[in-house]
C-alpha cells in the first residue's frame, strides 16, 4: 500500500493515479484471501476466530473515528476546506503509518531467540 500512497503523491488526483491505486488495491485482495486462510490455520477454535473478527471490526471503527477527527481538524484548526487538499494531506500521515508497519514487520522477523 505504500506504493499506492507514493503514486498518489506524485500524480495527485488524476485518472492515472486512480487506475494504478485501484489495480494495487485489487492485488492486495488476492493476498488478503491467503491471510484469511492463515487465520483459520492459526486459530483452530471458533472462539478465537470470533475474537479476531471482533478486533478487526473494532480496528475499522477506530480507523473511521481517527479519519473523522483528522478531516475535522484539517477543516477547523488548519482551515483547509478544499476536499482535494484534505485528501492529499491524509497521505502524509499514512506514509508514516505504513513505514512504521513495515519496520515493525522487519524487526519482528529479525528477532533472535535464546534457546
Amino acid at each position: 500500500m505504500i506504493i499506492s500512497l507514493i503514486i498518489f503523491l506524485i500524480y495527485k488526483i488524476s485518472f492515472f493515479s486512480a487506475l494504478i491505486i485501484y489495480c494495487l488495491y485489487q492485488l492486495t485482495f488476492v493476498f488478503g484471501g491467503y491471510l484469511v486462510r492463515a487465520e483459520t490455520l492459526v486459530a483452530n477454535e471458533k472462539e478465537y476466530l470470533g475474537k479476531i473478527d471482533v478486533f478487526k471490526q473494532i480496528g475499522y471503527l477506530i480507523g473511521l473515528i481517527f479519519s473523522y477527527i483528522f478531516y475535522k481538524s484539517l477543516e477547523h484548526i488548519l482551515h483547509i476546506s478544499d476536499i482535494n487538499q484534505q485528501i492529499e494531506s491524509l497521505h502524509y500521515p499514512l506514509i508514516i503509518v505504513q513505514l512504521m508497519v513495515i519496520t515493525s514487520l522487519i524487526l519482528s522477523f529479525n528477532k533472535t531467540t535464546n534457546d
